[in-house]
């Protein structure tokens, strides 16, 4: 009220009205049919989402408004956290919203302009994490234990290799290592050529919330950075994986999301 030129109610005082400021300021506001399930994904000013009714959006950064003719449409299919935007791709990776998904999950290609489909690779599992893409190639953990590379521009399988754990978020990069975490509490870290393994690392584990590991990585320079259901984030080298530095414990409750670095 003290911020208005005028008192709303008698109108017996006045003062300046406070300058409006660009910075914050609201740009646009757009909906879609259902509840949004996905963060955002950013590629070359187009914002990608997916509802609640398994419909992927594509959305300008300028106005909000639709950047394809119709949604693409996943079906009974949704994402875990967020898709991934790559040289004119946006990839996905499935999960199941059933109780008892079926085995029936494959990785996903749209064409980012139009929103067509470009190919599906079948993995045939419950679940797919969020997608991480670099190069030519596109990483992926499955339900069933498994991290694996494709081709970007066709789908194919290039390699798959056991991980400990089942990790339902985006792996990161490190130098020539991906890196996975789980829910067993590993990170493994898997050469990006053949998915040899390079290096694996397990917390210390907390007994009231164990050591989970089911946030994605951050990395900058020759560091990982993961944060862990014990209450602490972790610096590894992403060479080795040896301990740079442990966080002290969080009070009362584990982070709850990946770290961000900068």
């Amino acid at each position: 009220m003290l911020h208005a030129p005028r008192c709303g109610m008698c109108g017996l005082w006045e003062r300046p009205a406070t300058a409006p400021s660009e910075r914050g300021a609201l740009r646009w506001q757009r909906s879609v049919a259902d509840t949004l399930c996905s963060g955002l994904a950013l590629g070359d000013g187009i914002l990608y989402c997916v509802d609640g009714a398994g419909k992927l959006h594509a959305r300008q950064t300028r106005d909000g408004l639709p950047a394809w003719p119709i949604p693409a449409d996943l079906g009974p299919w949704r994402v875990h956290e967020r898709v991934a935007v790559a040289h004119g791709l946006v990839l996905i990776g499935p999960t199941d919203l059933s109780a008892l998904a079926p085995a029936d999950k494959a990785v996903l290609a749209f064409d980012a302009e139009t929103g067509a489909e470009r190919w599906r690779q079948l993995l045939a599992v419950r679940q797919i994490s969020d997608p991480l893409a670099n190069g030519d190639r596109v990483f992926v953990s499955t339900s069933d234990g498994f991290a694996a590379a494709l081709a970007l521009d066709t789908g194919k399988l290039l390699w798959k290799r056991p991980i400990d754990g089942v990790f339902l978020a985006a792996p990161a990069l490190a130098g020539n290592v991906v890196v996975f975490g789980g829910d067993r509490g590993v990170v493994s870290a898997l050469d990006i050529t053949d998915g040899q393994s390079a290096w694996s690392f397990r917390p210390v584990e907390n007994s009231e919330f164990g050591q989970q590991l089911p946030y994605s990585p951050a990395v900058m320079g020759d560091t990982v950075y993961i944060t862990s259901w014990n209450r602490r984030c972790y610096a590894l080298d992403a060479a080795s994986g040896e301990v740079r530095w442990v966080s002290a414990a969080t009070e009362k409750r584990p982070p709850l999301t990946s770290p961000l670095v900068t």
